[in-house]
């Protein structure tokens, strides 16, 4: 929602009560002093009290939302034809999304940034006290590489990448992918 659009109630005048820059500026003081990420985990730690955390497969992926009027985080994304900032995030079984989100603009790759997510993932499990060890960790072609695959193999877990084929003709040389269609 845009900051303007905010619901404020009117006083009997008809006056806002307050302006919505107020609201933005708590937000931003939220942000800043950790209020937001705490709130994030807090979360994630309730789901995972409650029992509704699935950590047997975690999934990643990478969206863009298109930004039309402008934003702070903005980059063309040349295949969608449209300007717009992307985020990646790491989900449960049970589409749960358990590390907060790593933003950048639309026309960045995501495979260099999944580094930055896995660390967001092992600080949430730290801070909750959640185990990724014998995890699987299921992304798509877009994450296929050997420090994504370093980076997954180093926290414990085990990848399921398709390989991303990279204009390739023949099969790539060395031992296979571990990759299962099913999961």
């Amino acid at each position: 929602m845009q900051w303007h659009r905010l619901p404020i109630e009117k006083n009997d005048e008809g006056v806002p009560e307050i302006h919505y820059s107020s609201v933005f500026r708590i937000f931003q003081r939220w942000v800043i002093n950790g209020s937001i990420e705490s709130a994030f985990i807090g979360t994630v730690a309730s789901l995972a009290k409650a029992d509704k955390l699935d950590m047997s497969i975690l999934h990643g992926d990478g969206s863009v939302t298109e930004a039309k009027k402008g934003g702070e985080l903005l980059g063309y994304t040349g295949h969608k034809h449209r300007k717009g900032e992307k985020v990646v995030a790491i989900c449960d079984r049970n589409v749960n999304v358990i590390t907060p989100f790593v933003r950048v603009e639309a026309n960045k790759n995501e495979t260099p940034l999944f580094k930055r997510a896995l660390g967001s993932l092992k600080t949430v499990c730290k801070k909750v006290s959640l185990c990724i060890k014998n995890v699987i960790m299921s992304l798509d072609t877009g994450y296929d590489s050997k420090e994504n695959r370093k980076h997954i193999f180093n926290a414990g877990m085990t990848p399921n990448i398709p390989e991303n084929k990279r204009n390739r003709k023949g099969v790539k040389k060395g031992r296979p992918r571990i990759y299962d269609k099913g999961v």
